[in-house]
Parts: C-alpha cells; sequence; structure tokens
C-alpha cells in the first residue's frame, strides 16, 4: 500500500469511518473473462449512531470532513505533493 493511502485510510479510521484501500474495478464484458482496469484508492463508510450510544464519550469528528450526524461515504483518490486544482472542474 502507497504511504500516502495509509496515512488517509488512518486518519479515516480515526475519525470513525470502516475503510477498505486500493480496492480493484473489474471489466467483466470482455471475451478473456474479467480483468482489473483500475482501482479506488479508498472507500470509506460512516454509519450513523446516536452520540453516547458505546457509553463512552464520543470523540468529535475533524470539521475539515464535513460530516455531519448521518451516514456518510468517501470515494477517493488520494494524490501527494503540492494540492492543484482540476483544470477539468
Amino acid at each position: 500500500m502507497d504511504t500516502a493511502v495509509g496515512l488517509v485510510q488512518a486518519y479515516l479510521r480515526v475519525n470513525g469511518y470502516f475503510t477498505v484501500a486500493e480496492y480493484p474495478v473489474l471489466d467483466a464484458t470482455g471475451p478473456a473473462g474479467p480483468r482489473t482496469i483500475t482501482d479506488l484508492d479508498i472507500l470509506a463508510v460512516r454509519l450513523h449512531r446516536a452520540p453516547g450510544a458505546s457509553g463512552a464519550a464520543d470523540a468529535p469528528l475533524d470539521p475539515a470532513l464535513g460530516a455531519g450526524g448521518g451516514a456518510d461515504m468517501i470515494v477517493g483518490e488520494v494524490k501527494e505533493g503540492r494540492p492543484h486544482p482540476n483544470p477539468a472542474m
């Protein structure tokens, strides 16, 4: 696993997400059978639950995630280096 993907995965887990890293995307329509065409760097799901449901104090979510109290899902592409806007957007 790439170091940057591992860092993002750890960050999301600390914030209460279930994660899968480098999930393969398959093309099953070809004549040669299924083949991997790419991978998704990170898939993350955070389920809704009542505050304090575990009986322990809940750690607050990082506000940068922008997640409310409900369920949340992230499909992410992890990049290294300085951030820059996508010119296609």
